[in-house]
């Protein structure tokens, strides 16, 4: 288990996984192998972003999303999830004003860790449009959407048009909808 030579099994799973979850065609070209979504995230972190840039990040957070920020020596934006009732949301004007020519990404967790919390179609067009505004960078880690225990229902960035997502990465691993943590397997798309 200590070698990556990976066979076409491996892409084809996650496509075939897409499609019948999602009704979605990935393309393999689309599909990189990383041993772990830490890994992905600084990647992603390194490749489009300088030191210094800014990072908005909604909090709480998973730490080590926050620690690829940190590690990387850029500015993580914290742009807290408020509380509605028994519900979070985004404050959109308040994460808004905090992007300026400095501010390149985001990172958004969907499922929320550790919040759990299912964003809407409307909620995930709204920060689309944000980031695209602003020519913003998302890298969507959606690690925990195979979990899901209510009625709400899941929805990806990936479901929006292409042209709209030019810039969105997504992070996916095995170790949480299949329980197998042990065997370090994720990938980016």
């Amino acid at each position: 288990m200590g070698y990556t030579d990976l066979s076409d099994k491996f892409f084809l799973s996650i496509q075939r996984w897409y499609k019948k979850q999602y009704n979605m065609d990935i393309p393999r070209e689309w599909i990189v192998f990383c041993p772990r979504i830490n890994i992905a995230s600084s990647i992603c972190v390194e490749t489009y972003t300088e030191k210094g840039d800014g990072i908005i990040m909604h909090t709480p957070a998973y730490g080590p999303l926050q620690n690829s920020i940190l590690k990387n020596n850029r500015k993580m934006l914290s742009s807290p999830l408020k509380k509605n009732g028994e519900h979070y949301e985004m404050d959109f004007a308040q994460m808004e004003s905090m992007v300026d020519e400095h501010t390149k990404m985001m990172i958004l967790c969907n499922p929320h860790n550790p919040l759990g919390k299912l964003y809407s179609v409307a909620e995930l067009r709204k920060i689309l449009d944000i980031a695209n505004a602003h020519g913003l960078y998302i890298l969507n880690d959606e690690v925990w959407s195979d979990i899901i225990y209510s009625e709400v229902p899941f929805h990806s960035l990936m479901e929006f048009p292409k042209e709209d997502t030019q810039h969105v990465m997504t992070v996916y691993g095995f170790s949480k909808g299949f329980s197998m943590a042990g065997i370090r397997g994720g990938y980016l798309i």
